[in-house]
């Protein structure tokens, strides 16, 4: 069995667990900006994608072949 989080708390550095990380300043900066564009213009479409950050350590078994 695998475990994996998409959350990167401290909690999960102590116990092992692999996560993928995000980048809490930078995503709150532009949630933060995206919504006074949204307040001055509500039919605003904006997508943000920020890319993924997989923290390996020890919840997840490697499965690649070992031949």
């Amino acid at each position: 069995i695998s475990i994996i989080s998409f959350d990167d708390l401290e909690l999960e550095s102590t116990i092992g667990l692999t996560t993928f990380a995000h980048p809490k300043k930078e995503l709150g900066k532009t949630v933060a900006v995206q919504l006074l564009k949204l307040m001055e213009n509500p039919s605003l479409n904006v997508s943000v994608k920020f890319p993924p950050n997989l923290v390996e350590r020890e919840s997840v078994k490697d499965l690649r072949d070992k031949n």
